[in-house]
């Protein structure tokens, strides 16, 4: 797991909402009261059923006054958002790697990491087809 960001991170002033008729903003106007806001001021993570994960203990605890922009408990969906330019999100590895709009951020530590179970009958052992599974599972975990 790492933290990824994508560039500036806009928040809505409070201004923009909607209004009707006459008076209702453009984009240009919408655009216009977006203000930036530092990437470690808004995070995006998962939702409140998971608080107790290690990477979002981790992360509240390295960016105790962060807003939190969105929560979700997919990490696609947190993916997505944070190239959106959501927030800043802990992602896997892998997903992080697979998005070419988003960096890995430093935040001095590095994230808590994951313990990886696999459970098979023991009269499996020996299988062939298993030992194949098992092998590629852990060449591609361990990289």
């Amino acid at each position: 797991m790492l933290i990824w960001a994508l560039g500036p991170v806009f928040a809505d002033d409070g201004v923009s909402g909607a209004l009707f008729g006459d008076s209702r903003p453009g984009f240009a106007q919408l655009l216009a009261a977006l203000h930036p806001k530092p990437a470690f001021d808004v995070l995006v993570t998962m939702d409140e059923a998971f608080g107790g994960m290690p990477d979002v203990m981790w992360l509240a605890r390295l960016l105790p006054k962060a807003e939190i922009a969105m929560r979700s408990n997919n990490r696609d969906v947190q993916a997505t958002l944070c190239r959106n330019g959501a927030g800043l999100a802990v992602l896997p590895r892998p997903l992080g790697d697979s998005i070419a709009d988003i960096e890995p951020v430093d935040l001095g530590e590095a994230p808590p990491g994951r313990d990886t179970w696999i459970g098979y009958h023991r009269d499996m052992k020996r299988q062939a087809r298993l030992r194949a599974l098992l092998n590629l599972v852990i060449e591609r975990l361990a990289n």
